[in-house]
């Protein structure tokens, strides 16, 4: 495998924690429901303002209650996806008002970051091949991944997405790629279309048919949609497995298989963030495939999820010697 960027395996390290654990999120209407979540399960919720700024501001609400309480506090962070140096100037902004994010900028990073997870999730991955866009994307850059690539042996077909996310709604056809020598130009592609939202480089994943289920759709007729789960971990230890997708909602779709969840602890272990999780997927010819990691904290909550309960499950797991609130 082509692998550019180092990964290593670290382990989980409990530093000795502030007296209160919090619940951290922006000032956005988008995330008011899981706020009041998180103070419905026992947690104050301080809320922030970033956008347009160098430094994370409170807002005047939440510095107020921050007065209330003895710092410096833990939080539990839950917002939008950033680049990591953006989250490490949150993360030390916060720092500096009294409040101690969870997850430091290295571990968001081992977890936001595909080739940085890489390692941990490998084994239950497809293939993938990976190159950092430093300045211009051109055919040349992607040369040496194109050459990996072509040498796997019966693999026809790659998804393109950069170190994050993927192109699915501008240019869903970069999802299933032709493994050619039109794959570096497409490459450049997926670059342009994720524009001023690209983060650092390109991957190059094998790509894997996930078993597809008949889906009814709420005004009459039906699709087909993959099953597809969410597992959230919290210190090394699975909290929630969720559906993750609308063929995952359906009855008779197949449940996650202990062995698969206990391969995916062993993986968020790996990773050694204290916030992660980690995406599955049944596979069209039996058996599961790991999809990606991702932070806890910019994960957005699986499909019908009970977003309570998950503040509920952080709260038992982050919060569960913390000294009363005031």
């Amino acid at each position: 495998m082509l692998q550019l960027q180092q990964t290593q395996r670290y382990s989980v390290l409990a530093a000795a924690p502030p007296a209160v654990t919090v619940a951290l999120m922006p000032d956005d209407p988008m995330l008011d429901e899981e706020a009041r979540a998180a103070e419905a399960a026992g947690l104050v919720a301080l809320r922030f303002l970033f956008d347009g700024r160098e430094s994370p501001e409170l807002s005047a609400a939440s510095a107020a209650k921050l007065k209330r309480v003895e710092l410096p506090v833990r939080a539990v962070f839950r917002g939008f996806m950033m680049s990591g140096e953006r989250y490490g100037d949150l993360h030390a902004g916060m720092r500096e008002l009294g409040v101690h994010m969870i997850v430091d900028p290295g571990q968001y990073e081992r977890a936001h970051y595909f080739p940085d997870a890489y390692a941990a999730i490998e084994e239950l991955s497809p293939r993938a091949a990976w190159v950092a866009v430093d300045d211009v994307a051109t055919d040349a850059v992607f040369e040496g991944a194109v050459r990996s690539v072509k040498g796997w042996d019966g693999c026809t077909h790659v998804c393109l997405k950069d170190f994050v996310k993927s192109a699915k709604h501008k240019r869903p056809d970069l999802l299933k790629v032709v493994v050619d020598d039109d794959l570096a130009a497409k490459a450049c592609q997926l670059v342009s279309a994720r524009g001023a939202a690209f983060n650092r480089g390109v991957v190059f994943k094998e790509h894997v048919a996930a078993r597809m289920y008949d889906v009814p759709l709420d005004l009459g007729g039906q699709t087909t949609g993959p099953n597809e789960w969410r597992l959230w971990f919290c210190n090394g230890k699975m909290v929630q497995c969720s559906p993750n997708s609308a063929a995952a909602l359906l009855p008779r779709a197949t449940k996650v298989p202990d062995a698969v969840i206990a391969w995916a602890t062993e993986a968020a272990r790996a990773i050694a963030s204290p916030y992660a999780t980690i995406d599955v997927s049944e596979r069209s010819e039996g058996g599961w495939f790991c999809l990606e990691a991702g932070d806890g904290g910019v994960s957005g909550p699986a499909l019908d999820q009970d977003v309570l309960k998950l503040w509920k499950d952080l709260r038992a797991c982050f919060a569960a010697e913390d000294a009363p609130y005031r």
